[in-house]
C-alpha cells in the first residue's frame, strides 16, 4: 500500500480497443510518471459518484463526488496540496453536469 495516486493520460490513435497495464511505470525514455500523496482524510461521504477532473498540463486535479443535492470536491496542485473539501448546491439551474464543466474551466484558468 503506498497510499499515491500515478497519473496516466491516454491518448487515442486508432479505433481499437484500449489495454491498460496497472502498476506499470513509463516506458519511453524522457517520459515521465506523475505520482501525487492521496488525500489525508475527506470529512464529508463520498457515496456519490466519483468522477475527476486536470487541467491540460497536469498540474492540478479535481476530485468530485456527485451526489442527488451537491457535488463536493477537492484539487490538489503545483504546491503538491490538497485543498479543503469544498461543495456545490445543485438546484433546477445548477446541475451536476453543469458543476463540474464550471469545475473543468476554473482549473483551465489557473
Amino acid at each position: 500500500k503506498t497510499s499515491t495516486f500515478h497519473r496516466v493520460t491516454l491518448k487515442p490513435i486508432a479505433d481499437a480497443r484500449v489495454r491498460i497495464p496497472v502498476g506499470r511505470g513509463p516506458d519511453a525514455p524522457g517520459e515521465v510518471m506523475v505520482r501525487f500523496a492521496a488525500a489525508k482524510s475527506l470529512p464529508t461521504s463520498w457515496s456519490g459518484r466519483t468522477s475527476t477532473v486536470a487541467s491540460r498540463d497536469g498540474k492540478t486535479i479535481v476530485f468530485c463526488n456527485t451526489r442527488s443535492d451537491r457535488v463536493s470536491y477537492l484539487s490538489y496542485n503545483s504546491t503538491q496540496n490538497w485543498s479543503n473539501v469544498k461543495e456545490i448546491t445543485l438546484n433546477d439551474t445548477v446541475t451536476a453536469d453543469v458543476a463540474i464543466s464550471a469545475l473543468a474551466r476554473m482549473i483551465a484558468t489557473q
